[in-house]
């Protein structure tokens, strides 16, 4: 059985016709399981999260995103409810009000933000040029790993998309990377192999083979995820996702329902 839990319906319409395309892919791809995972600033209730200099635009009301995944769960669709949430420092009460009004079987946590800056959209990639690199991963690594001390989420997301563009450092991070795995252990979280970098200027999945090692090494549960924001995109390059896994040391995967994380075979 295979699973690709981070799916994002916002291009389209939360109707069935849209989620079937979805479904379709799917099956042609593999996997017998989505858990569909909107952005959560998407969403009305959640307006007063995010600092308005981060120019999210709530477009969605949650309760019907909610009432229509799981309508769809209890018709028998192969689906599961998450949310992605981006970790904002000082909306930690407000983050833990908006998770436990609904019932979702996982919650994503992620980091998109350093400061005022979304490092990782196309339209702000200018700005990598006035950074200074190492400081800026080790900016977004002390962000990770504080959204993951909050213990808000279930699995934290694409752990080094701040790679999204192709800058590296100039020296081995290996230190933070382990800093990371330390603090997901403890935190007890799941951390993400997601396939999207290899759809993004870096080319390469997300964790890279440096962040992927300690996170193995200490035995921090994973999961693979495809982030797909189109049909076409469930369970993209999960075969390398897979052989990439193994490789590395992982020998089995997660998955969630109602928020309780359940160990499977990386087969």
């Amino acid at each position: 059985m295979k699973w690709d839990y981070h799916v994002h319906l916002e291009q389209g319409p939360y109707r069935t016709e849209w989620l079937r395309k979805f479904l379709a892919a799917a099956r042609e791809a593999g996997i017998d399981e989505i858990g569909f995972s909107e952005h959560a600033y998407r969403f009305r209730q959640t307006e007063s999260f995010w600092p308005k200099s981060w120019g999210l635009k709530a477009e969605e009301d949650a309760d019907n995103y909610v009432s229509f995944i799981c309508t769809l769960k209890k018709e028998g669709y192969p689906v599961k409810l998450g949310v992605e949430i981006d970790f904002a420092p000082g909306s930690e009460t407000l983050i833990d009000d908006f998770i436990s009004t609904y019932p979702w079987d996982y919650v994503i946590g992620a980091v998109h933000f350093i400061d005022d800056w979304g490092f990782d959209r196309p339209d702000q990639a200018h700005l990598w040029l006035e950074q200074n690199i190492l400081e800026t991963y080790r900016r977004y690594l002390a962000l990770f790993r504080e959204a993951a001390q909050t213990k808000l989420f279930d699995i934290m997301a694409h752990p080094d998309v701040i790679k999204v563009f192709g800058y590296r450092p100039p020296t081995s991070l290996r230190p933070e990377y382990e800093s990371c795995a330390e603090t997901l252990l403890e935190a007890g979280l799941s951390f993400e192999i997601n396939t999207a970098g290899l759809r993004k200027p870096v080319r390469e999945i997300y964790p890279g083979p440096e962040f992927i090692k300690p996170l193995a090494e200490a035995n921090i549960p994973a999961i693979i995820s495809s982030d797909a924001h189109r049909p076409e995109d469930v369970g993209a390059d999960f075969p390398l996702a897979y052989q990439y896994a193994r490789e590395h040391g992982l020998r089995q995967l997660v998955r969630f329902n109602n928020r309780r994380r359940q160990p499977m075979p990386l087969d």
